[in-house]
């Protein structure tokens, strides 16, 4: 462990004919290209990293946040999944179970809080951009006009925990969700159900928009 810190604490200080046990050189920090304030506290941060290594020892360490990638970097509180910068305010990010995980800029309450919106209009606005994710109070499709529709309860209730994770709402409104038993009791034949371009929501019979 303290030879990776030394070699992290090499490549700050640009000084590749020290790195230990390398088969591979990594870049290290080019002065020509780094600010000096930068290039003193990334030094600066290593020269302790590896005093207090030397004290104390490392557990469960952290060394580098060059690539938190994947869901470790959600787990470290990052607002990417990767190196990439941040490339939109609302990100979507697949998860290896199914279905999607929605991510909200962490700046973007921050920034509304400094332009002087209240706690509420926050949240709303964050709501906007991500979705609210339930079908609860939602406008047109909602429990009253599902119910109306022909779902039940169980439908519901499973509609409520498929809205979190959906790309976007129709990805929910499909047999694997809801079941065949829901789709033959909404009226919908399983010719029509299992062809690869219904959609339930404009589809026969549940035409959600219509009076």
């Amino acid at each position: 462990m303290m030879r990776v810190i030394r070699n992290h604490r090499y490549a700050a200080y640009n000084t590749p004919l020290a790195f230990e046990g390398l088969s591979v050189a990594p870049v290290c920090i080019d002065e020509k290209f780094c600010p000096d304030y930068l290039l003193k506290s990334a030094c600066g941060a290593w020269d302790k990293a590896v005093q207090l290594g030397e004290q104390y020892g490392f557990r469960n360490a952290q060394t580098t946040v060059i690539a938190p990638t994947g869901t470790i970097g959600l787990l470290m509180d990052c607002d990417t999944t990767g190196i990439e910068p941040d490339f939109a305010l609302v990100k979507y990010k697949k998860l290896s179970g199914g279905g999607y995980f929605k991510i909200v800029n962490q700046t973007v309450p921050l920034a509304l809080k400094n332009l002087g919106y209240g706690e509420q209009e926050i949240q709303d606005i964050v709501n906007y951009a991500k979705g609210h994710q339930t079908f609860v109070g939602a406008p047109f499709i909602n429990h009253d006009s599902l119910k109306v529709k022909g779902f039940n309860n169980m439908d519901l209730k499973k509609l409520e925990e498929a809205a979190p994770m959906a790309f976007e709402i129709g990805f929910v409104f499909n047999k694997y969700t809801l079941g065949e038993d829901c789709m033959e009791r909404c009226g919908i034949s399983a010719d029509v159900y299992n062809s690869a371009d219904f959609d339930m929501l404009a589809g026969v019979r549940i035409y959600f928009l219509s009076s």
